[in-house]
């Protein structure tokens, strides 16, 4: 099975992704982690990648497609989810041609809906382990109490006018690709609003639907 996570920034797709992962057996795919990877090298390309990074703007669409291309070839083109990739819809047509050439098209590209209002609170709480890269949110997922709260931080993409600019660019580049999925006949909404394992149960009855053809 080949999944996608579509939906805004903070809509809990990384959430979701990493319990597709841990109880389903998927590997994640978070090309976002990737990317932010890349702007810590040092050079000129780093230094670009990390000032779009920081401004809440999308990196470049070859560097995003090849950190991608990459991922799934090492994971044998299957069992994966991506969390946070395509984001553009020339992202979205590249994956169908990638995958349609492989002989193993696209499962289903699962929306996860949540008001905006939502996805901003949830982008304000959530911390990120510095170390480990592990993603909590102050209300709704924090931390363990063995874990110093020295060593979590907001990422930079979080903060303020930056979550409002990722915001303003998922409605006006990504947005878009839940038509483009849905017109393949491979997008399924998801109610994205409620605890980490309401919604999981929802995605888990999702994907029921996904192997039996039913979804819609």
């Amino acid at each position: 099975m080949r999944l996608v996570l579509l939906g805004p920034p903070g809509a809990g797709k990384t959430a979701q992704a990493e319990l597709l992962s841990e109880r389903r057996g998927f590997t994640r795919i978070s090309t976002g982690d990737i990317i932010r990877s890349a702007a810590k090298c040092r050079g000129r390309a780093g230094r670009k990648i990390s000032s779009l990074v920081d401004k809440g703007k999308l990196a470049p669409d070859h560097l995003a497609r090849k950190a991608a291309e990459q991922a799934i070839a090492a994971c044998g083109y299957d069992r994966f989810v991506l969390d946070g990739y395509p984001r553009t819809l020339q992202q979205a047509r590249w994956l169908t041609e990638l995958l349609e050439k492989r002989g193993e098209p696209l499962s289903a590209a699962l929306y996860l809906r949540v008001p905006g209002m939502t996805a901003m609170g949830r982008l304000s709480g959530r911390r990120v382990h510095a170390e480990t890269g592990a993603t909590y949110h102050l209300q709704a997922d924090p931390p363990p109490a063995k874990v110093s709260p020295d060593a979590v931080t907001r990422r930079s993409d979080d903060s303020g006018e930056t979550a409002r600019t990722r915001l303003d660019t998922y409605y006006d580049r990504t947005a878009p690709l839940r038509t483009y999925y849905r017109n393949q006949g491979r997008c399924a909404s998801v109610d994205g609003v409620g605890t980490i394992e309401e919604v999981h149960d929802r995605v888990s009855r999702t994907l029921s639907e996904v192997q039996t053809g039913s979804f819609g």
